[in-house]
């Protein structure tokens, strides 16, 4: 078998476009058709590999696979060699699974980005009537939730069909300019949108931003997901106009860190009025919430490409130099768990527990005889986390630092 068409791939299209022009271009009537016909053909040359490609065009991306991903990959592989594809064409169009996980959230994998999972649309694609009408396939970052006007035509994206008023999304109706009604998307009158949300998907597809501030103009796409998602959890999830509430993360982020600062502070002197046992009984997550779980991995605890941990481990250093050690407890005497610890000494849960063992770090109460630390439980005091931070975890390559070896 061999496809006797075969188009090529652009470079930010969706795995699922380029396999629904694919089956069109060879005058299949649907996607269905084709992946009956891919399918029996990986049958009889890969069985395995066929188990693992589905026929319906909403599941045939990689990172819908568990156990089964290195088979879907497989399948992509042989699916190339058809259409006449290099080798990995279409595992870089493919969505994988990523072993980063942004702040304890899983993350997908394309073309050497991280992207968190929460941020892939899950009922209705949008789309450009422009670039539909440019060219005829669909952008990868239109799945991309927080990507809501096209930062090239400076126009809202179209999310319903203007004539039916039915959700556009080409998975279910594998169709992309039209809709099932017979709505020609190019003919769609496109509508201006605000400065700010034009904005938004330009930061999202990784063009520079108008700003000094370097939250805005970094090259990393992942560190800049890794930014949206920190402020989404913080500030946005539960306000019900998510993505108006959303651009307002450059207004925040010009006043970074101050901004940031200022509700920390707020955060300690409710701590102080609220109280109801002694600080140095009290829990980091009494005072500052999930702070440090919410901001370990955005997608790494690296400082220099972590810029919100990065601040926030400043704040706590100035914390405790400006809160020295007296008979009443203070702020720097709350207790973290071992996750928390680790996240401020930018290693792992087990370096802080072999720090424990070897007596760097010292227990605020004392454990039963054979009982293993819970993470969970309070256990360090915020002061000696960050004293031994200062004292012996300077480095360059923080967020992969051993301080105690195993052995």
């Amino acid at each position: 078998m061999q496809l006797l068409i075969r188009p090529s791939p652009f470079s930010d299209e969706s795995l699922e476009s380029y396999l629904l022009r694919l089956s069109d271009a060879n005058f299949f009537e649907s996607y269905q058709e084709l992946s009956d016909a891919l399918w029996q053909w990986l049958y009889e040359h890969d069985h395995e590999a066929a188990g693992a490609f589905p026929k319906e065009l909403h599941l045939v991306n990689v990172y819908h696979a568990h156990q089964t991903s290195s088979f879907r990959v497989r399948a992509l592989t042989l699916v190339e060699k058809l259409a006449g594809l290099e080798i990995s064409t279409l595992t870089q169009l493919a969505l994988m699974h990523s072993s980063i996980r942004f702040a304890g959230k899983t993350a997908v994998f394309r073309s050497d980005i991280d992207i968190p999972r929460s941020f892939l649309r899950v009922a209705g694609i949008p789309i450009c009537p422009q670039c539909i009408k440019d060219q005829t396939y669909i952008r990868q970052f239109w799945h991309l939730k927080h990507y809501n006007a096209c930062h090239i035509h400076s126009c809202d994206l179209l999310k319903n069909c203007p004539s039916c008023n039915a959700v556009i999304n080409y998975m279910q109706s594998e169709k992309i300019s039209y809709c099932e009604c017979g709505f020609d998307f190019r003919e769609a009158s496109l509508s201006d949108t605000r400065r700010e949300t034009v904005n938004l998907s330009r930061f999202i597809v990784g063009q520079q931003i108008d700003s000094t501030n370097h939250f805005f103009n970094s090259s990393n796409l992942s560190f800049r997901y890794g930014a949206l998602l920190w402020f989404y959890e913080r500030y946005c999830k539960l306000v019900k106009n998510q993505n108006l509430v959303m651009t307002d993360c450059f207004e925040y982020f010009e006043k970074w860190p101050d901004v940031l600062y200022l509700e920390l502070n707020q955060q300690v002197e409710n701590g102080y009025l609220k109280q109801t046992k002694l600080l140095n009984h009290s829990s980091f997550e009494d005072v500052f919430g999930a702070l440090l779980n919410d901001s370990a991995y955005l997608p790494t605890a690296e400082l220099n490409k972590n810029l919100i941990l990065k601040a926030i481990i400043e704040y706590f250093v100035n914390l405790v130099g400006n809160n020295p050690k007296s008979k009443e407890p203070n702020m720097a005497d709350l207790l973290l768990n071992i996750n928390e610890a680790a996240v401020l000494l930018c290693t792992s849960t087990e370096q802080v527990y072999r720090l424990y063992q070897e007596g760097y770090l010292k227990l605020a109460s004392n454990l039963k005889l054979h009982v293993k630390l819970p993470a969970y439980q309070p256990a360090f005091y915020l002061r000696q986390v960050i004293e031994l931070r200062i004292a012996k975890m300077q480095s360059q390559r923080d967020g992969q630092n051993k301080y105690v070896s195993a052995w």
